[in-house]
């Protein structure tokens, strides 16, 4: 019961990567690319997309300017206008290898992950000395849950730069989603080394350690997230952690630091009111589950349907709180 409680906390972690705009920049010919690598370097992508649409008003077949549209919308979170802006500018010109990477990576962020293979794999063989070409064509193939294939193509992206954050964490969720935890902390723990605020990187380092039963690990990194970032769900992973460990005192400190730090979480409530019955503080258990289900009626089937409640099911007060009286 205890370890179902913690596969409520679910990551979903897309790691795209585009053509750096300065490969795309080398071909332009008919507006100031000073200016726009100004905009690049400060990551004012909205003004840079403002520029390129106020030049392409007078260069409406440029493909340099389309494909940097279609760039600086994936930038800006438009995947589909980004398509139709890269793939008019392969109209255009077909030998654009920047294009045809970043096109994979709106077709990625569209979930369209066949598509986006057959895109990575012109660009891997337009540029095969690039990195980013290999994590779009591994990310893509993740996509699809082929992780074993996958891992090829991070592992080319490694041989080419073996600090490539964005080819480790893809290796190191493959290996997870592969059954391979041990794998996987290996290129995360080298990716945290790089990219030490990443949170989403700490989770699956949690999820490796917990598949691991290195339990005082996940409890390492769930107070890290804690004490670093007040990462909600990092305290319902610690909190039922403790319970595993039957540690219910320290189970319910973390579930009390919960509630305190986000008093609208009726779901806090009811799991401290777990700990509570299992502790046999029945009166107080009953006082917390009631406060759950006055803010989420929907609890209600929770604890109809929760086996550390199934012994009082025929209790009054329990009933009571059930059905609102």
């Amino acid at each position: 019961m205890i370890k179902l409680t913690r596969s409520f906390i679910v990551i979903i972690f897309i790691f795209l990567i585009g053509c750096s705009p300065g490969e795309l920049l080398s071909l332009a010919s008919s507006f100031s690319t000073d200016t726009l690598q100004e905009y690049y370097d400060a990551k004012e992508y909205e003004q840079a997309l403002e520029y390129v649409e106020e030049q392409l008003e007078q260069h409406p077949d440029d493909y340099v300017l389309l494909a940097e549209q279609g760039y600086l919308l994936m930038e800006t979170g438009h995947p589909n206008e980004a398509l139709d802006a890269i793939n008019a500018s392969l109209e255009i010109e077909d030998e654009n290898e920047g294009a045809y990477n970043n096109k994979a990576w709106a077709l990625i962020e569209l979930e369209r992950y066949e598509e986006a293979v057959d895109a990575a794999k012109i660009a891997i063989e337009m540029k095969p000395d690039e990195e980013e070409e290999f994590i779009n064509m591994g990310n893509a193939l993740s996509g699809m849950y082929r992780d074993q294939e996958a891992l090829v193509y991070y592992e080319e992206a490694l041989e080419i730069n073996p600090e490539s954050t964005y080819a480790l964490i893809g290796k190191g969720i493959a290996h997870y989603y592969l059954g391979e935890p041990e794998k996987a902390l290996e290129s995360l723990n080298v990716y945290l080394e790089l990219i030490p605020e990443d949170v989403d990187a700490l989770w699956y380092v949690v999820y490796a350690h917990d598949d691991l039963g290195n339990l005082d690990e996940v409890l390492k990194y769930s107070e890290q997230m804690i004490r670093d970032y007040n990462d909600q769900d990092a305290y319902y992973y610690k909190a039922s952690v403790l319970e595993e460990l039957e540690q219910w005192d320290e189970a319910l400190v973390a579930y009390d630091q919960l509630i305190d730090q986000y008093p609208q979480d009726a779901t806090a409530y009811y799991w401290k009111s777990r700990v509570l019955i299992q502790q046999d503080q029945v009166e107080d258990a009953f006082s917390v589950l009631e406060k759950s289900i006055e803010m989420d009626p929907s609890l209600r089937e929770w604890a109809l349907e929760d086996e550390v409640f199934q012994a009082f099911q025929d209790d009054k007060a329990f009933q009571n709180i059930i059905i609102g009286e």
